[in-house]
């Protein structure tokens, strides 16, 4: 079986979509080394997974979001160069890890991993929303079959998009096995870097950018007495993606600049004793279709809150406190009940490595290829 994927998420920090691709083709390759995978990149295709971040990627990335027609011209020259690969590469099937696929004559596989596209447009940049809603629903049709990352998102593709559930099958993305907690002295190490204490931080992890509701964390966090502020600084972990501009004005409103610690990206290496250290970790994100840092945080041993933003409450079922998305003052009393409680942040902790245990790349990847071999009749 030649299967081509849309390589292009990898090319850039590897984080949502492009950590997805990664993952899974990663797992796919190990346990099916009979099938040939490849990966189409800007004009070209290899059978090579490149994780490293491209500069040329970023660049264009960077103008894409200022600049409608460079969005535009930038897509219409990559469905040029796919059906060019497409001519030479004969392969039996073609999965579009990212939402929008491009024209195969062939069966053609589909990732959706959510609809924030749908739901929250403002939270994306005003080109690819554009660019989405003239080019993903018309492309609909051409699908052979849908996968997603959660049964909220298959319902979601029902209820909104009018898609047959048969048409759909859910894969839970996994967790590295590299995510398990830490010792002491390995949190010491990765905190030593990044100026804080060990068993003394709240944690975020993801990108900054609108659909993350960082805002409520701020505002919850603002709320704490001065004393658990002291003791407890929020500590960011994650690229600046995109409409951060009055980020900073907005923490200096609230008084708190002196307690948060902004550290950015984060590689993958140190965050499972990042993730060990904390004593809470939090995610409030408006809408997730799966929710990948609270599962990593809950396998390396921390407690976690999420808000019940999507698919959030079915990823961490009973083993982490969820809270609203528009309630500050909720997540406030939370993050004091938890930080005030040892007791309390033990059971989090047993009952997250449990939850964890569930999700796995090996079985995301089996899954996947139980839905292309249904296609190309290899069983």
């Amino acid at each position: 079986m030649r299967v081509l994927l849309n390589g292009l998420p990898v090319l850039t920090p590897l984080s949502g979509v492009g950590y997805y691709v990664h993952c899974l083709s990663k797992a796919m390759q190990r346990l099916s080394p009979e099938d040939s995978f490849f990966f189409f990149y800007n004009g070209y295709w290899s059978s090579n997974l490149k994780p490293q971040p491209s500069p040329t990627a970023k660049m264009v990335r960077g103008l894409s979001r200022r600049f409608a027609p460079v969005y535009s011209g930038v897509r219409l020259a990559l469905d040029a160069s796919f059906k060019m690969v497409c001519r030479f590469g004969r392969f039996d099937l073609y999965h579009e890890t990212c939402f929008i696929p491009f024209p195969f004559k062939g069966f053609t596989i589909v990732s959706v991993l959510d609809l924030s596209f749908y739901h929250y447009p403002e939270t994306h940049p005003p080109e690819r929303v554009r660019y989405f809603n003239k080019h993903f629903y018309s492309r609909l049709d051409r699908v052979s079959h849908f996968v997603t990352i959660s049964n909220y998102v298959k319902e979601e593709m029902v209820r909104y998009l009018g898609i047959a559930p048969e048409k759909i099958t859910v894969t839970y993305p996994g967790v590295d096995d590299v995510f398990n907690p830490r010792s002491i002295r390995e949190q010491q190490d990765v905190c030593r870097r990044y100026g804080i204490v060990s068993g003394a931080y709240i944690l975020y992890v993801g990108n900054l950018e609108p659909r993350k509701n960082l805002q409520l964390l701020l505002r919850a966090y603002a709320g704490l007495n001065g004393s658990l502020r002291q003791k407890y600084p929020l500590v960011l972990a994650g690229a600046t993606a995109w409409k951060q501009e009055g980020f900073s004005e907005q923490i200096n409103r609230l008084g708190i600049e002196k307690n948060i610690r902004r550290v950015g990206y984060v590689p993958q290496p140190e965050l499972p004793a990042l993730y060990s250290g904390a004593s809470v970790f939090v995610f409030p994100s408006l809408y997730e279709g799966f929710g990948l840092p609270p599962v990593e945080a809950m396998a390396s041993g921390c407690p976690v809150i999420v808000s019940n933003g999507g698919s959030l409450p079915e990823v961490v079922g009973d083993a982490a406190a969820v809270v609203d998305t528009m309630n500050p003052d909720v997540l406030k009393n939370r993050l004091e009940e938890i930080l005030q409680d040892a007791q309390i942040r033990n059971v989090m902790r047993e009952s997250g490595l449990v939850q964890a245990r569930q999700f796995r790349w090996n079985q995301c990847a089996q899954d996947t290829l139980d839905v292309y071999r249904r296609f190309t009749r290899r069983w």
